[in-house]
């Protein structure tokens, strides 16, 4: 209703009014974490975190924590950014490793074990906590200092079928760049319409098709800047002092026939 309202010196109406209808929001969670994989190589440069509800930002490095096998915490071993590294939707963060540390050396040893900990107490937008506190574990392995090889087609489609074509890699792949940085195009450079998968810890990825496979020759084409999970592109390597790259390499062609 309409109110007016008058003290001695002005008169004005007042009206209170809702917008739409409170609505249920799901509890805060970590879906997942990338890599998935508990085998990294010394030299991996990022993990992506993936929430289930848009998350609060400025605050991430208040919640995320690096800790080895002795329990020690690394308060140094991620970069801090004036502004936090976040999807359009709030809900992937990424996650950077500091690169280069002269002081306290690199953040992860071949070898070693270690834990991310993401705590229960950081809020999302609506002010919920996280449901638990999240722990990634893995085991550091050799550091990725080659370019990315692909390793061989592991299923071919049949003609009139829509099975998925797999391609295996000879390392962990960035999972967050396959959608972008994949295409299969036919013999007459059409874009064949589809979407990609990845499994086998993040070293397999699989092309689903939307409409059957037809006769004829397809062929794989990647973005040169499609990266490992240490950041080596197609053209470069990002851990290597000279900068070591392939001038020649712009994409990468796989030929297949049905």
């Amino acid at each position: 209703a309409r109110t007016k309202y008058s003290d001695t010196n002005s008169s004005y109406y007042y009206q209170s009014f809702q917008i739409g209808k409170k609505q249920s929001v799901d509890k805060a969670k970590v879906v997942s974490i990338f890599p998935s994989t508990n085998k990294l190589p010394e030299n991996v440069l990022r993990f992506y975190v993936y929430f289930n509800t848009p998350m609060k930002k400025g605050q991430a490095l208040k919640h995320v924590k690096l800790v080895d096998a002795a329990g020690n915490i690394d308060n140094h071993a991620f970069m801090e950014f004036k502004q936090e590294l976040w999807s359009v939707d709030g809900k992937r963060f990424t996650l950077l490793f500091v690169s280069t540390n002269r002081e306290l050396g690199p953040a992860l040893l071949e070898g070693n074990n270690y834990q991310l900990l993401i705590s229960g107490d950081w809020l999302d937008v609506y002010g919920q906590e996280l449901s638990i506190k999240t722990t990634k574990e893995f085991v550091v392995a050799p550091a990725y200092r080659r370019h990315i090889e692909i390793k061989g087609l592991i299923t071919q489609p049949r003609v009139n079928s829509n099975d998925s074509l797999r391609i295996l890699f000879d390392r962990i792949v960035d999972h967050a760049l396959v959608q972008s940085m994949i295409r299969v195009e036919d013999e007459y450079k059409k874009l064949i319409s589809g979407h990609w998968e990845i499994s086998e810890d993040e070293k397999i990825v699989q092309f689903i098709p939307k409409e059957l496979w037809k006769k004829g020759t397809y062929r794989i084409i990647m973005d040169s800047r499609f990266e490992d999970v240490a950041g080596n592109n197609l053209n470069s390597l990002l851990d290597q002092k000279t900068g070591a790259k392939n001038s020649n390499l712009q994409q990468i062609v796989r030929l297949f026939t049905i």
